[in-house]
């Protein structure tokens, strides 16, 4: 066991008219085994033990434990993949690194190992940083990911040729209209692609969020602590890019004082400045003599939009 991590709290839900016992944030943030974990336990995978939901805690060990032991006991699982999700687990702690693709859809990501836990699961890994096909610079940005897109930033800085140039300029003024990391071609393209009452796992701001759509409505998993013995607050509203929400409760529908729960998002609290986050990645690449991957952040809401976004340890 690792006492230096902290434990997740644990809170009681309704979802459709069950009880459910679901994860709640520590220090870290909502970090992605805590989405996956709550996925698995909305869709009756997974069931947190008598002794956890007693003390309203669960260590990260046990939970790491409890999701290999799953794995190990889904027959269909692939030899290679239980070996890497084994060796994955216990580095979640700390984030997990992933890279979005702009024109490829809510799944487009560049493909690693380290996606090896949704894919075990069948969860589906889904983001809204997405150009909208009309966009002019959509063909230039077509099959880049985030960090391509970032390396052309760099590149013309240093560079005299005039196409380069032009890019790199697309590139960042792209990056920066787009800071949220959701769009709005990314929010309709999330409408379209998810089914309803379906779950998935939502990446947006290094964060890692439940996402669930139900009557063409999308909605977030609320696990921040701050409403652990709010019982009316459960998803919030997921249906604009700048962070301003509400929230409703087990049945889909507003608490009956809203006014008392209404904030800016929590995913807006911890939005990027994208000139910093991006001059940070620029500098960060020359000072690592071209590495366009930042040194770990130990502040998740500091991390921002730099090279390698999913270093999310939130």
């Amino acid at each position: 066991p690792n006492p230096t991590l902290p434990p997740f709290s644990i809170k009681e839900i309704e979802f459709f008219g069950s009880p459910k016992t679901i994860l709640l944030q520590n220090e870290n943030g909502p970090c992605p085994l805590l989405a996956l974990s709550n996925v698995l336990i909305l869709r009756n995978v997974l069931r947190l033990p008598v002794q956890c939901v007693a003390s309203s805690i669960i260590s990260f060990d046990e939970l790491v434990q409890l999701i290999g032991g799953l794995a190990l006991d889904d027959k269909k699982s692939a030899p290679d993949n239980l070996e890497t999700l084994m060796d994955l687990l216990p580095t979640l702690a700390k984030g997990l690194d992933v890279n979005p693709k702009f024109c490829e859809g809510v799944t487009g990501y560049e493909y690693t190992d380290k996606i090896v836990a949704f894919d075990t699961f069948g969860v589906e890994l889904v983001h809204g940083w997405l150009i909208d096909p009309s966009d002019p610079n959509h063909d230039m940005f077509e099959g880049l990911s985030y960090n391509q897109l970032v390396e052309l930033v760099i590149s013309s800085d240093s560079s005299g040729k005039v196409e380069e140039i032009v890019k790199g300029d697309a590139a960042r003024a792209f990056l920066d209209s787009s800071a949220h990391q959701l769009t709005y071609h990314g929010l309709t393209s999330l409408h379209t692609h998810l089914p309803s009452n379906s779950l998935s796992v939502f990446f947006r701001n290094n964060h890692f969020s439940t996402i669930f759509q139900h009557d063409s409505k999308m909605f977030l998993l609320v696990t921040d602590q701050g409403y652990s013995s709010v019982s009316e607050v459960v998803w919030e509203v997921l249906s604009n890019i700048d962070g301003d929400t509400s929230y409703v409760n087990s049945s889909f529908q507003k608490p009956s004082i809203q006014d008392d729960y209404t904030r800016s998002s929590s995913l807006q609290n911890s939005l990027p400045d994208p000139d910093a986050d991006l001059q940070a990645a620029i500098s960060a690449s020359l000072n690592l003599g071209g590495s366009s991957n930042p040194p770990p952040s130990s502040n998740p809401a500091s991390v921002g939009v730099g090279v390698g976004v999913g270093v999310g340890v939130g």
